[in-house]
């Protein structure tokens, strides 16, 4: 599809300038420790940093076997390979599609 004006390109649930603004009666830190209560909340700048933060809470490292599909850009495995477990891609499917027996195929005794 060829867009021919920027109208077209907007995604009207997401305004860019929306990304600033804070509605009065709303609050993520009351919103979450609603949805998780009694639960620690951590909050990162970036998804790779609590992924990697994740990883460490888990005890996740070297010799553990870690299944990722392959459909990434990879900042996702990246804390993963630093924490220096043996991580294996399966694969996705054109269709976003992922085929469960594909996963159960690589599942070994050490994986996480």
């Amino acid at each position: 599809m060829i867009f021919k004006n920027k109208q077209n390109c907007k995604d009207p649930a997401i305004e860019f300038w929306n990304l600033f603004k804070n509605p009065p009666d709303y609050s993520i830190p009351d919103f979450l420790m609603e949805k998780f209560p009694g639960k620690e909340i951590s909050y990162c700048a970036k998804a790779r940093t609590g992924i990697n933060e994740i990883i460490k809470s888990l005890g996740i490292g070297e010799g553990d076997h870690i299944l990722a599909p392959a459909f990434n850009c990879g900042s996702e495995i990246d804390p993963f390979l630093a924490h220096k477990a043996d991580l294996k891609l399966f694969p996705v499917g054109i269709d976003t599609i992922i085929d469960p027996s594909e996963i159960a195929s690589r599942i070994q005794e050490n994986t996480k």
